[in-house]
């Protein structure tokens, strides 16, 4: 399928969304209806004999109908030649009225098949997008047309019966076999998500509990040794709802349905709970069973996601998905209940949004008289008039209109039944209403909805209520969508369960055509994140994930985060002081004029395609909290991608990346066109790569004013120079190039200073430059090759912290192991060591990733019930004892610590950690860990100088006081009265450098504000040790006062009170920190002549020599006067004067300059 982009935005006067005018496409053609049979990739269903082949690029499915049974006989993975239908089962089977079974294997009379087109709707006509085959079966009472849908290129399959009752009487499925698969149970390794979180197995999969009684694996990937598999989607919902607010406990029933993949049973099957669903058939009636999906894959479990993400984009008939921005009133006018001024959105809130280049702009709930009306109440038409004016307003800018909008009309678990076809017309009607009069494309569909019906209706039972509400709903939807291609719905979160803010999630059965959803599944609770997004890859559909935390930040790192969704809401009051700063605004105006500009969207309507998403992303140990998160969207023929990559959300900023996605013979060429924080491109030219040397792309997000970047990655064409790219004020560009010059002819923005990026391949050379374009957009350049400039060097190594969650790690101890669940915790778990003696300990084994010299830190969880714990690392002690004892007020609602251990060499390799009890200052010896972190580092270990064994002098009075959770079990205060108090504290420096000096304070709501000195100078600003009491009783906390050159030998440092924002004016010092501050230093020739080289060498100080040899040489401000090699040898290429600068790659704030004339 070509891409669909969302070039043209909807403006529509009237109730013209019924026209087809309001879309704009670009990217190809479409294809219509009498192409389906030769279009590329094209989905076939031919009948041969007494079967039917069903087959697309990577998947063929064989049926047969023999001996009155319809048989699933060949289930082919082409791109691996692999069978996987290795066993013969009943493809389905229904057990009826609890008496007796039925399965698709004999006693059926097939009726006449059908085929036809699976098509999309958009607002230029029907895309097709793949076939259906409908197989009707008839036996005595009841018929089931079995549905495959086959769609086109490298999707899958999708599975579904629609069941009619024959008979005169009811007729119910209590318990049934969706479908059965004779899938091969072969080495193999199961991931899958029992709500959002995966999981994985190299054994069976059970249809049972996971974590929480109602919850099951949503969907399962098989990754067979020999790197390749299926994957099995079933559209469920997430939990079912049991009554309507009337159980206090036990409401949260299982999905509908359950996975089995080879427990006590040598198929895999997905079967129904009938707890949640027991489906009774009216006589007479026809209604839709459960869908499964189907999809295969070669490669590794990245590739099973990426195969079901292209599988659901044609499945739920994605198009325009670009990222859509929107405002939101619910925090500022909905939630609270406020009534806005007069004409607020008139003189505020729709110019803000259109200064800010957003897509839409939405109503939140409580509008409307009651939640069943179109009108808006009284209190609305204070600040909107009338829906009529206020969504002509809107889309007459060029924006969207969205509303919140109720099936049901009430609050949770409230109002109309929809189960009930009738309530389900009725509403349809006003939808429709609120579509072609008022303008609304896009509803939000929101609270409890699908409660439980517990009488017996005329259109349902309370054994299928659930069900049929979820069905019909999702029907009208896709009707809808059809029937109005403009008309974009969204289905929260809410609608299964209430209430469960932190941790509720949806399902595939609430997906509707081409709109979006909300789901947190307990990630990141109900700030529904970039982190909680890339989660669901694979499991929900990237067309429907939402982000609700949009803001006016200013910062790029926020902004390029948001394109990997299809919704970001920005709740923030636009009229607010400081929540739309202008600057901000401007910003994102600049941001949304180039994702608009229809170059990128030809791009960004593609497939999502993941490269990087947090360390173990491509494998069982995955943790989404160090980031970054990196993707990229291609072409569909690889020539052109764009690359996003964002620390938004993560702890990382570095990483090497494999960009896997490119096709593995093409040369690309890649320029950096990330976007700063002031509004302007940092462009750079980058470098020609082929696309196996792009298995290790370096990405430093420090470089940037914020932690987000982009690049722009095309394949090479030819030996002439050529254009990479053009920037967002180019329309079109003409280009003629050869070996020494280009030729440009561009149109575009009238007045514009347009960037194009060209490249030489064959030198691998390029330059980004500056067109100006005249008052009718156009201009001609012509560049040389001579003025072309070679790629920076860029780091390859970092000093990125690696992330080991203690859940992840293999472990051994003699005592029990607990792992728990808690969204404060790194990962959301950590493990519990239940020693109960001293000598007990527990071994973590760690793999580490390079010989190195490495910071060791351990965050724990700590309170009263926690032991003492010596940590050793393959048997050597490494840093003090650590005493878990924490009063419960420390770190309010969290108790967790990261400690610093010490520094350490270790080989790559696997490697022992213990933590060994010593005792205990609280209720038991236990010792809680969330993670082991291993940093890289250049920096020699630092020194640590207990406050009570430092004191010197004072003017006032100090006191030492036993305290369990300071670092010795002893701190050091100050009992200051009053602004002028001070206290000295000598310490004895080793060695001559400088340093970076440090405080261990213990922060309470009766200590004071201080200036330190050292050695007589003043030392950084004041602090304050102040603890707010709604922050906890008290804090430990590091303060970091700045950097200081100190000789050898004594130092004093002295605390002097300035002020208090508390109630007393002492100081608490714990501990005292000196870390060194590398520097190196660059020596050799500051005038060369023309064609002499040199050889320049590094001086070192605190610097550790594991290190020493990862430099990066550079060339600033004139690079054509000399180059320099990676070994630090300089050659001076023609007369100028130019900077050599050589950096460490680990820490790049560490740099040495030295400025070379060349005569």
């Amino acid at each position: 399928m070509e891409p669909i982009s969302r070039r043209t935005f909807l403006t529509v006067t009237g109730t013209a969304f019924a026209g087809a005018a309001a879309f704009g496409i670009s990217g190809g053609t479409l294809a219509g209806p009498a192409e389906a049979a030769g279009r590329p990739g094209a989905a076939s269903i031919i009948r041969r004999g007494t079967g039917w082949v069903l087959e697309n690029e990577v998947l063929r499915i064989k049926l047969d109908f023999t001996g009155g049974g319809l048989h699933l006989t060949s289930i082919l993975n082409k791109q691996a030649q692999q069978e996987y239908q290795v066993t013969r089962q009943p493809l389905f089977a229904y057990e009826l009225d609890g008496t007796r079974t039925i399965t698709a294997d004999d006693g059926w009379t097939l009726l006449q098949p059908r085929t036809s087109d699976l098509h999309l709707h958009t607002m230029q006509g029907r895309v097709p997008v793949g076939r259906e085959l409908r197989l009707p079966l008839r036996r005595d009472g009841l018929h089931v047309t079995v549905v495959l849908d086959l769609y086109d290129g490298r999707s899958g399959l999708r599975f579904h019966t629609l069941i009619r009752n024959d008979a005169d009487t009811l007729t119910t499925i209590t318990n049934s076999t969706v479908l059965a698969l004779g899938l091969p149970d072969r080495p193999h390794r199961l991931h899958y998500p029992p709500n959002m979180r995966w999981k994985s197995t190299t054994g069976s999969l059970a249809p049972t509990a996971e974590d929480k009684p109602a919850e099951r694996a949503k969907k399962v990937i098989s990754v067979y040794a020999g790197g390749h598999g299926w994957s099995l989607s079933p559209e469920l919902n997430w939990k079912t709802q049991k009554g309507k607010g009337n159980y206090p406990s036990g409401y949260m029933l299982p999905p509908f349905a359950s996975l089995n993949a080879w427990h006590g049973i040598d198929h895999v099957r997905v079967t129904t709970n009938p707890e949640s669903l027991q489906l009774v058939l009216f006589p007479h009636e026809e209604f839709e069973y459960l869908s499964v999906n189907l999809t295969v894959f070669r490669g590794d479990v990245i590739d099973a996601k990426l195969a079901d993400e292209q599988h659901f984009r044609r499945r739920f008939r994605y198009h325009y998905t670009g990222t859509l921005f929107n405002t939101n009133d619910w925090d500022y006018r909905g939630g609270p209940g406020s009534t806005l001024p007069d004409n607020y959105y008139y003189y505020v809130i729709i110019p803000k949004a259109e200064r800010a280049g957003f897509d839409m702009v939405m109503l939140d709930d409580l509008w409307n008289t009651t939640r069943d009306s179109i009108e808006p109440s009284a209190v609305m038409t204070r600040s909107i008039r009338s829906l009529d004016e206020f969504s002509r307003t809107i889309t007459s800018r060029g924006m969207r209109f969205g509303l919140w909008y109720s099936l049901s009309g009430g609050g949770h678990m409230e109002g109309r039944d929809l189960a009930d076809p009738a309530q389900l017309a009725a509403k349809r009607a006003q939808i429709e209403t609120l579509i072609t009069t008022y303008r609304m494309s896009h509803q939000m569909i929101d609270l409890t909805e699908w409660w439980q019906n517990e009488a017996v209706t005329a259109y349902s039972h309370p054994s299928d209520n659930v069900y049929r509400k979820a069905v019909l709903s999702r029907r009208m939807l896709n009707e809808l969508v059809e029937k109005y291609p403009q008309y974009l719905p969204k289905v929260t979160s809410e609608l299964d369960i209430w209430p469960t803010q932190g941790d509720r999630n949806n399902g595939l059965l609430h997906v509707a055509y081409n709109g979006w959803n909300t789901a947190n599944g307990g990630i990141t609770g109900e700030d529904l994140s970039l982190r909680t997004a890339v989660t669901g890859f694979g499991h929900l559909p990237m067309g429907s994930a939402y982000m609700n935390g949009g803001q006016l930040s200013g910062r790029m790192e926020d902004y390029y985060s948001y394109l990997a969704v299809r919704n970001v809401k920005f709740g923030q009051d636009p009229g607010k002081p400081g929540t739309w700063p202008d600057a901000a605004v401007d910003l994102m105006a600049a941001f949304n004029r180039w994702r608009k500009h229809p170059r990128v969207t030809r791009l960004t309507e593609q497939v999502f395609r993941p490269v990087y998403l947090g360390s173990g992303w491509d494998g069982t140990t995955w943790n989404s909290s160090t980031g970054p998160f990196v993707w990229m969207w291609t072409d569909d023929a690889r020539r052109e991608a764009l690359l996003i990559a964002t620390g938004k959300g993560g702890y990382a900023s570095t990483v090497v990346a494999d960009l896997r996605w490119l096709a593995p013979s093409r040369t690309y060429a890649i320029a950096d066109i990330s976007f700063d924080d002031d509004g302007s491109h940092s462009y750079a030219y980058r470098g020609t790569f082929t696309a196996g040397q792009l298995a290790e792309f370096p990405i430093d997000l420090r470089q940037n004013t914020s932690r987000g970047k982009a690049f722009w990655i095309r394949a090479t064409d030819g030996k002439n120079l050529q254009v990479l790219y053009a920037d967002e004020f180019v329309d079109t560009v003409e280009q003629h190039g050869t070996p020494q010059r280009i030729d440009l002819k561009l149109s575009g923005t009238a007045n514009a200073s347009a960037v194009v990026v060209v490249v030489d391949p064959r030198t691998d050379r390029g330059l980004a430059k500056s067109v100006p374009l005249d008052a009718r957009g156009r201009a001609t350049a012509t560049i040389r090759a001579s003025e072309l400039l070679p790629p920076a060097p860029a780091s390859t190594v970092f000093a990125e912290p690696a992330y080991y969650e203690a859940e992840f790690l293999a472990r051994e101890t003699s005592s029990t192991v607990t792992e728990i669940s808690e969204p404060n915790a790194s990962n959301g778990a950590w493990i519990l060591a239940g020693l109960t003696a001293v000598g007990q300990s527990i071994e973590y084994t760690v793999d580490v990733p390079a010989d190195g010299f490495y910071h060791v830190d351990v965050r724990y969880k700590e309170n009263e019930s926690r032991g003492r714990s010596q940590l050793t690392i393959d048997g050597s002690r490494l840093g003090p004892e650590a005493d878990h004892f924490q009063p419960r007020g420390m770190y309010k609602g969290i108790e967790f610590r990261e400690r610093r251990h010490g520094n350490v060499q270790l080989a790559k390799g696997e490697h022992v950690v213990r933590f060994t009890s010593t005792g205990s200052s609280g209720s038991s010896h236990a010792v809680g860990v969330d993670y082991l972190k291993l940093t890289p580092t250049i920096t020699p270990e630092r020194l640590v100088f207990e406050a009570e064994d430092s004191f010197t002098a004072t003017n006032a009075s100090v006191v030492t006081t036993a305290d369990p959770a300071a670092a010795k079990g002893r701190w050091h205060g100050l009992k200051a009265t009053g602004p002028g108090d001070w206290v000295d504290y000598t310490i004895h420096v080793p060695s001559a450098g400088r340093y970076r000096v440090t405080s261990l304070v213990k922060a309470h709501v009766a200590r004071g504000q201080a200036q330190l000195s050292v050695n007589g100078s003043r030392l950084g600003p004041v602090f304050d040790e102040y603890l707010a009491p709604a922050d906890g009783s008290y804090q430990y906390r590091e303060i970091t006062h700045g950097e200081v050159d100190l000789p050898t030998g004594p130092t004093v440092l002295r605390y002097v009170v300035a002020g208090r924002t508390g109630t007393a004016y002492d100081l608490a010092t714990d501990q005292i920190g000196l870390t060194p501050v590398p520097r190196i230093t660059v020596s050799g020739k500051s005038r060369l002549g023309v064609g002499e080289q040199s050889v320049y060498t590094v001086g070192y100080e605190q610097f550790e020599t594991f290190y020493r040899q990862h430099l990066l040489w550079t060339v600033e401000q004139d690079s054509l006067v000399l180059t320099a090699d990676q070994n630090g040898v300089v050659h001076a290429q023609q007369r100028g004067s130019a900077v050599l600068r050589v950096t460490s790659q680990l820490e790049p704030t560490v740099t040495a300059t030295l400025a070379v004339t060349v005569g």
